[in-house]
């Protein structure tokens, strides 16, 4: 089972999962398998993994400013609370600080904190990750990153992913078409043709059939 685990799955289900949803979701996850979601993820997903799923499945996060900070004063706080960990070489207070942060700020807010620690830093914050937790560890935060960054490029590749080959994976195809339907399916439609050179309505017509394939090019609005 863990042979066939893809971080890149885990993030695309959970990441950007507010709090009611995340909680709806393992809740389901129990109901239909009487199992912990966060513990059996764990089990299968490996030492290097673990840190990014803890942070995939973490409740509580802040949907506001904190009080007495202004949005752009919390965006500065936390990278500059990971900047210092990294300039006093404190390896193991940067792995507490880094998944505070990844783990209580809200989604909308961890793009700006990535993109304020760039800008403290002169380079990203994937970069320092490698010298501060190890090499492994960084890259498993690779995809909850990129997600962060591009989330259509994110789900661009994934969803190439899913038909490259010779078996199309048709629950990851209806999962992407479904969740991201009314946030940003127009626009990885875009940038799958940036990217591959070929429409996703295309792609539904190659790889799908039947009212399966009418569903999804509906979706799509073709």
């Amino acid at each position: 089972m863990e042979d066939d685990f893809r971080i890149e799955d885990i993030v695309a289900a959970l990441a950007w999962q507010d709090g009611s949803d995340l909680s709806d979701i393992k809740k389901m996850y129990h109901a239909k398998f009487n199992s912990d979601l966060q513990l059996d993820l764990e089990n299968i997903g490996g030492r290097r993994n673990l840190p990014v799923l803890r942070v995939l499945c973490a409740e509580g996060r802040d949907e506001g400013v904190q009080q007495g900070l202004s949005y752009k004063g919390l965006v500065q706080q936390n990278a500059t609370w990971l900047t210092q960990a990294i300039k006093g070489k404190d390896k193991d207070e940067f792995k507490v600080r880094l998944n505070n942060i990844l783990s209580q700020r809200s989604w909308d807010i961890l793009p700006d904190i990535l993109e304020e620690f760039e800008q403290q830093n002169g380079k990203d914050l994937a970069h320092y990750m490698k010298k501060m937790i190890g090499s492994k560890v960084a890259g498993a935060f690779h995809p909850l990153f990129f997600v962060l960054d591009e989330p259509s490029a994110f789900f661009a590749e994934e969803l190439f992913a899913a038909v490259e080959g010779l078996v199309t994976k048709d629950s990851k195809l209806q999962f992407i078409f479904s969740s991201r339907a009314e946030i940003d399916l127009l626009s990885i439609d875009s940038v799958f043709k940036k990217m591959f050179d070929k429409r996703l309505s295309k792609v539904v017509k190659e790889e799908t059939s039947g009212n399966y394939k009418k569903l999804l090019l509906a979706i799509l609005g073709t």
